[in-house]
């Protein structure tokens, strides 16, 4: 393996193999901060040029873009409370706060950082221990699916929100919004009042712009109309300081963070079909729930930035474990990645190690070298995310309704997805004004629709057997550590309380 990877190093340090990572990157960048438009979208418009490549040229390419695109959705969140990706949402939490404190520099240095360590990270993990980690994951079947689920849903709607009943009462609510389309068994139509369109669903992309994006600019609108003007960003604009760095210090801080991110993040990757989202919730909850600074989380805290954007980015190498180990693509990025290695000759899957062993390793080799290049340009253009985040109210609203609608029509280039997106958008603004997770919301509306189809499949699979499910060792493992750690918040919540 050592003599494969040295005889690749060549090979990356060549002009045009740097050249095309870097633009990759830049697209990754651009594209993924755009609300609507993450880095799976990038892949797939470069996809077309990278046929006219040679196969290692085209993989640093489409590589580029895929890294740059998962911290970039970082960025939207942190400097406009917008998150780019559906996986970033959760930065909006306490990197939105931090940009309003003056700290926006800072908190993007801390998700570049987070995400960049994590990353190499996993795909160190990738490259070391494929083996014994797709056997993990694939002895994940759909009730052991469903125990994580389920464990998902209850421990982060808990841990994140200060108040239960308004957590659960969002939580119900993006339940109700992710039932409306077709039944997943007998395709029967659910809340879809007669409309051809919501037949398939309320879209995630609009529903989470919507929901976040929009009602900030509605927010920000009713707000301009009460003040007469919006001072407000005016005096954020003058604590601006465009030179506060990240520390030495503050990274260190949030190593363990960092580190639960990474461990949570790779896990949930390698299991097909979860992704991100859920790997940056259950990070973030575990992260809250044993820091001595919980209270801070949600308010503006460096350490819940570093938990989320570290098990967002830990993903990106675990996710090619089911399709290097099996040919499975487990999740879209990767469905997107088996089309391109298939376009250039060759296919991933059991055999991929022992019949093409040189461009396997080297696929892994560029993976990991890709993370320096986020590095660099993420960390040259931070003034640049801080400076437009700092814009007036007057001049960044505006633009960040146009983004909003805009990603939202290039999503699907539907006129109805924009209508979702509006109506989300009022949805989200009476949810802040009643001070309603929206968090929980967005975990109830990407978790519900899984956790449906896993319970569906694992009846059909015990036959109607309810206690199929308690057969699993693994199962029951996640269900009573879920049970534990929700006893545990309860018993700890009065100490909480009296910090």
């Amino acid at each position: 393996m050592w003599e494969i990877l040295a005889s690749h190093l060549h090979d990356l340090l060549q002009l045009e193999m740097i050249f095309l990572i870097s633009v990759g990157t830049l697209v990754g960048l651009v594209v993924g901060v755009i609300p609507g438009m993450s880095g799976s979208l990038g892949v797939a418009l470069l996809l077309p040029f990278s046929i006219y490549l040679d196969t290692p040229l085209a993989i640093g390419l489409l590589i580029g873009v895929y890294k740059a695109g998962m911290f970039a959705g970082s960025v939207s969140a942190i400097s406009f409370g917008t998150p780019g990706t559906p996986a970033a949402a959760l930065d909006v939490l306490d990197g939105y706060p931090l940009m309003k404190q003056g700290k926006c520099k800072k908190a993007i240095h801390m998700a570049l950082y987070a995400s960049v360590l994590a990353d190499v990270g996993s795909d160190l993990v990738l490259l070391f221990i494929i083996g014994p980690l797709a056997a993990i994951a694939i002895a994940f079947g759909s009730r052991e699916i469903l125990a994580l689920l389920i464990f998902s849903m209850v421990t982060v709607t808990m841990f994140v929100q200060e108040s239960p009943v308004r957590g659960l009462g969002a939580l119900m609510i993006g339940i109700l919004v992710s039932l409306v389309g077709r039944d997943v068994t007998f395709a029967l139509p659910r809340f879809t009042f007669g409309l051809s369109q919501l037949m398939d669903g309320i879209p995630l992309l609009p529903f989470l712009i919507g929901l976040l994006a929009f009602s900030q600019v509605l927010v920000q609108v009713v707000k301009a109309f009460k003040e007469k003007g919006s001072r407000i960003a005016y005096r954020i604009l003058s604590r601006m300081d465009l030179g506060d760095n990240l520390t030495l210090k503050e990274l260190l801080q949030s190593y363990k963070e960092i580190l639960v991110g990474f461990g949570i993040g790779t896990w949930i990757g390698a299991l097909p079909g979860l992704g991100g989202s859920i790997a940056t919730y259950i990070s973030y909850a575990f992260a809250k729930r044993f820091s001595k600074n919980r209270d801070q989380f949600g308010k503006g805290a460096l350490e819940g930035l570093a938990a989320a954007e570290s098990a967002n980015s830990a993903t990106c190498g675990a996710t090619f474990v089911p399709l290097f180990a099996f040919g499975i693509p487990g999740s879209p990025m990767a469905a997107l990645f088996l089309t391109a290695f298939m376009v250039q000759g060759f296919a991933p899957g059991p055999g991929m190690i022992r019949k093409d062993p040189d461009m396997f390793y080297y696929i892994l080799l560029v993976i990991i070298f890709a993370n320096l290049f986020n590095l660099i340009w993420g960390w040259l253009l931070a003034p640049v995310f801080t400076f437009l985040a700092y814009l007036p109210a007057s001049v960044l609203t505006p633009v960040i309704g146009i983004l909003a609608v805009v990603g939202t029509y290039s999503y699907n280039l539907s006129r109805f997805d924009v209508v979702i997106m509006v109506l989300s958008g009022v949805l989200g603004y009476l949810m802040r004004v009643y001070r309603f997770p929206l968090v929980a919301a967005i975990i109830g509306f990407i978790i519900a629709p899984m956790i449906e189809v896993n319970l569906r499949r694992t009846l059909i699979i015990g036959r109607g057997d309810m206690l199929y499910f308690f057969r699993s060792p693994i199962s029951i493992t996640i269900l009573v550590l879920g049970i534990v750690m929700f006893l545990l918040l309860i018993f700890s919540k009065p100490k909480a309380k009296k910090v």
